[in-house]
């Protein structure tokens, strides 16, 4: 059988996040047909790890190979690092050049969609309705009068290469904005400066399905603190319905937007496109091409309310690669 590397990890404050997700879907791999590891990432190097025990092996980045009690080759990898050095596209550079297949996208199309300025702006050239918005980097000088004036208020502070809410901030007076962007700059040099649109809070999963992309069921976000921050993801506080409750033509027109993002940005594997509903249209907010996988995570609640299973997604994301 063919050995599958499910890499997580990494150098973000994702670290923890991505472990969890790692779990979710090494027991989601039919091991009748697949043989799955956990590759842990970190500074220090690629470790192969047992949930059964504190043994880790030292991947031979060479061959994405181990030694334990024979050498395990890798044949394919399941990238789930929520930050860098996976979800920005670095590892899959990588892989490339050392000619290992991977299910997710690929190291462009994770580098622009990481960045939520710029995958943003690329959009908007293509005709996806956006918030208005700015960006501003540690080198840059900015006035905070200038920025308000531009945007209005309310105001949410991103940076544009974190993920799971760190650093997220929703300023709603002048005199909170600068403290915003400091916080903001703890998890990054650059950060996006989005107005704030009122509405609905709605996201789409897509997946790969024979090279066409395919939407799941939409998810409706409601929670009670003042966005869908850290503590309204993983502790609980907030409710996800899936599938919405929403008129057919919204869901109509987000799924179809959620692929035609998927495809412009020439996305793989398993994407998540979050919106924000305003007058009955969707406006797009950022592109996540390493969702979460977590029991806790969105999109296996759409799987599910599709009435598929996420074992059947990764035998078929597999095949198409090994």
């Amino acid at each position: 059988m063919k050995n599958v590397g499910i890499l997580f990890g990494g150098y973000s404050s994702e670290f923890e996040i991505s472990r969890l997700s790692a779990i979710n879907i090494y027991k989601s791999i039919d091991q009748k047909l697949f043989n799955p590891y956990l590759i842990k990432v970190d500074k220090t190097g690629f470790y192969c790890v047992f949930t059964d025990s504190e043994i880790e092996l030292k991947v031979d980045l060479n061959d994405f190979s181990f030694v334990g009690d024979g050498k395990v080759q890798i044949n394919c990898a399941i990238i789930t690092i929520h930050g860098t050095p996976g979800e920005d596209g670095k590892i899959q550079g990588f892989l490339d050049i050392i000619g290992l297949p991977y299910i997710n996208s690929s190291s462009l199309p994770s580098a622009l969609s990481f960045n939520k300025w710029f995958c943003n702006k690329t959009l908007s050239s293509f005709g996806i309705p956006i918030s208005p918005s700015s960006c501003i980097r540690t080198t840059d000088s900015y006035s905070v009068d200038q920025i308000v004036e531009e945007l209005g208020l309310p105001i949410f502070v991103k940076p544009t290469n974190a993920g799971s809410s760190y650093g997220i901030s929703k300023v709603k007076e002048k005199g909170e904005l600068e403290s915003a962007i400091q916080f903001g700059f703890k998890e990054g040099d650059e950060l996006i400066l989005e107005a704030f649109v009122k509405g609905r809070e709605l996201t789409c999963g897509v997946i790969s399905e024979k090279g066409k992309a395919t939407a799941l069921p939409i998810t409706e976000i409601i929670t009670t603190n003042d966005f869908f921050d850290f503590d309204a993801k993983y502790k609980g506080e907030s409710d996800e319905i899936t599938p919405a409750d929403i008129p057919e033509k919204l869901k109509d027109d987000i799924q179809r937007t959620a692929e035609k993002v998927y495809e412009l940005l020439n996305l793989s594997g398993i994407a998540r496109v979050d919106f924000i509903e305003m007058n009955g249209k969707p406006i797009l907010i950022e592109v996540n091409t390493t969702p979460g996988m977590s029991d806790a995570s969105i999109v296996p609640q759409m799987v599910a309310a599709d009435n598929r299973k996420l074992s059947d997604i990764f035998t078929e994301l597999l095949k198409e690669k090994i």
